[in-house]
């Protein structure tokens, strides 16, 4: 996992390992989101989601208006003076939860280069 002195934003965490892996993204919109971002963070520029809702590019400027919109509230259990007991805030956690979605996306992958082989192999491994 990336450190820096403790502190890492997730877009510090995300980059490096979406620029080396973004030959795999098969959504065409995700993929111009990405370019986007590893351009700016390459320029030492700020990533701001106004950066990408204002974007010219309809493709990025939609996708990124779908994916701010959430079908589902989360309840402020906290208000309620109920905190969480096993595991540490969404907020505090992001480090986790990225690197398990690194995880999940080498593994999907992983397993559709595999398929892509066994299709295309006369040898049939099943």
């Amino acid at each position: 996992m990336l450190e820096k002195n403790g502190d890492v934003t997730v877009h510090e965490y995300l980059i490096p390992f979406v620029e080396e892996n973004i030959d795999f993204l098969s959504n065409k919109a995700y993929k111009k989101i990405f370019e986007f971002a590893i351009s700016k963070f390459k320029a030492g520029q700020k990533i701001a989601f106004k950066d990408f809702i204002h974007h010219e590019d309809a493709d990025i400027r939609d996708t990124a208006v779908d994916l701010s919109i959430s079908k589902y509230a989360f309840a402020n259990w906290e208000e309620k003076g109920i905190f969480l007991q096993t595991q540490q805030m969404p907020e505090e956690n992001f480090k986790k939860d990225c690197y398990e979605s690194i995880l999940r996306f080498r593994l999907r992958v992983l397993k559709k280069e595999i398929n892509e082989l066994e299709k295309n192999d006369p040898r049939k491994y099943r």
